[in-house]
């Protein structure tokens, strides 16, 4: 046996490798572990191989894998369908799978130059907020009684940005922390209470914005049209609204997950953003990705018509005032 180079177990219903099977195989060059129900591969299971030209371990479905189990052997090629058992392997070895190209930050933007444009536009947007709500906390100090409501909105808009830019920052900042390993990772990422927390800053801003922003837009139409009796001049009244506006969002995006969650029964991993597979693998991120579509389709619409009866109605004014103007002169 000590001279055996070929070891073809492939289609063998093997479940399980005693520790240090391989032991005295010193000539092995061509191991096929593939097809096999095997679910944990121990530490020390190729103690005594030293060369490998061909590893094949496709359609193996590993739930626990020791990152240095490969750390001693020289593997010239590993064909797999997992890239996670490519991260196993030594970085001079060949390697049949590749990473999804939505698994990590540095797969989305694979540039170095288009990382630093969206760390940049990052960090600009999440202090461009930060200024204007320290402005907007600025002028309440100054002046409390005047455009109150004003700044109410703002504030909670300005807020709400800078809660999207902090987590796409975290979600940036762990793709770094990991680096190349991040694949190995990826189940610890997204088992944590950060990933999560993530997930669900971003959902609320990409649902809470285009609200907020079409209550914007319809409080300034009604102060301009009605200046007087609006009640959006008030800031308890808006302040009212805002609130109901992200209990509602936040009791609709629970209710909708608990009831996909129950129907498609998966784990709350599934829901960490953005690693997750946008080819329809997830029930929920399907429905919440049109839910979040609708809402600034609408929102956007319903802006522009709020805005086109703005100046509308500002035209009607200054006419009026213009024939008034006429009218005195003559």
């Amino acid at each position: 046996m000590k001279y055996l180079k070929v070891t073809k177990l492939s289609r063998n219903n093997i479940s399980a490798i005693e520790n240090k099977a391989f032991a005295g195989l010193q000539e092995l060059i061509f191991v096929d572990l593939s097809k096999n129900p095997l679910c944990a591969l121990v530490k020390d299971v190729f103690h005594g191989l030293s060369k490998i030209l061909f590893f094949v371990l496709g359609e193996t479905e590993f739930n626990q894998i020791y990152h240095d189990i490969f750390c001693a052997i020289d593997i010239t090629w590993l064909q797999t369908n997992n890239f996670l058992q490519c991260c196993t392997v030594p970085s001079i070895t060949l390697c049949s799978a590749q990473p999804a190209w939505y698994e990590s930050w540095q797969r989305l933007l694979s540039k170095e130059a288009l990382r630093m444009v969206f760390i940049a536009a990052s960090c600009l947007i999440f202090t461009l907020n930060l200024c204007s709500l320290i402005f907007q906390n600025i002028l309440s100090k100054k002046w409390p009684d005047k455009i109150k409501s004003y700044r109410i909105v703002v504030s909670v808009i300005n807020a709400a940005e800078i809660l999207s830019t902090t987590s796409l920052i975290i979600i940036l900042a762990a793709d770094e922390i990991y680096g190349e390993k991040f694949q190995l990772h990826l189940k610890e990422w997204k088992s944590n209470s950060f990933c999560f927390t993530v997930f669900t800053m971003f959902l609320l801003n990409n649902l809470a914005s285009p609200c907020f922003l079409c209550f914007f837009a319809l409080m300034r139409f009604f102060v301009v049209h009605k200046p007087m009796s609006s009640r959006f001049k008030s800031g308890m009244f808006v302040t009212k609204w805002l609130v109901s506006f992200v209990f509602s969002l936040i009791l609709m995006s629970l209710g909708l997950t608990a009831l996909l969650w129950g129907v498609e029964g998966k784990s709350l991993s599934d829901l960490c953003s953005p690693f997750i597979d946008p080819t329809d693998s997830s029930v929920i991120i399907f429905v919440f990705t049109w839910l979040v579509t609708i809402f600034q389709c609408v929102a956007v619409g319903f802006v522009l018509i709020c805005n086109c009866n703005l100046v509308i109605s500002l035209n009607k004014s200054k006419k009026v005032i213009q024939e008034a103007v006429s009218k005195k002169d003559f």
